[in-house]
C-alpha cells in the first residue's frame, strides 16, 4: 500500500509541474497576443476618429479604391505631417495675437465721432 500510495504523489507532483509548466506557456502566449491587438486598437481607434469627419472618410475610401493602399498609406502620413505642423504654426500665430492684445497694440483704435 505505501509503494501504492508513493507512485500517486510522484504522479501527482508530475502532473502539478506539466500544469505549471503549460500555464506559463498560455500566459506567454497571451502575452504576445495581448500586444498585438492593443497595437491594432490604438490602429482602429485612431481610424475611427479621423473617418469620424465624413468628408477625410469619404476623401479615404476614394484615395485607397484608386491608388491602392500603399498611395493611400503614403498620402495619409504626409497629411499627417502637415496637420501637425499647421496646429503648431496656429499655436504660434495664437501667441503672438495674445501677446500683441496683452501690449495694447491690438486693439481697434477709438471710432472718430462725426
Amino acid at each position: 500500500m505505501n509503494g501504492r500510495l508513493r507512485q500517486l504523489e510522484l504522479r501527482q507532483r508530475a502532473l502539478v509541474l506539466r500544469s505549471d509548466l503549460q500555464r506559463h506557456a498560455i500566459a506567454a502566449e497571451g502575452a504576445a497576443l495581448g500586444e498585438r491587438v492593443a497595437g491594432v486598437e490604438g490602429r482602429v481607434a485612431v481610424a475611427r476618429r479621423l473617418l469620424s469627419w465624413p468628408a477625410l472618410g469619404i476623401a479615404g475610401t476614394v484615395l485607397l479604391a484608386i491608388g491602392g493602399p500603399r498611395r493611400a498609406l503614403r498620402v495619409a502620413s504626409r497629411l499627417l505631417v502637415f496637420a501637425t505642423l499647421a496646429r503648431r504654426a496656429w499655436g504660434l500665430v495664437g501667441g503672438f495675437a495674445a501677446r500683441a492684445r496683452a501690449d495694447g497694440r491690438g486693439e481697434r483704435p477709438p471710432a472718430s465721432p462725426g
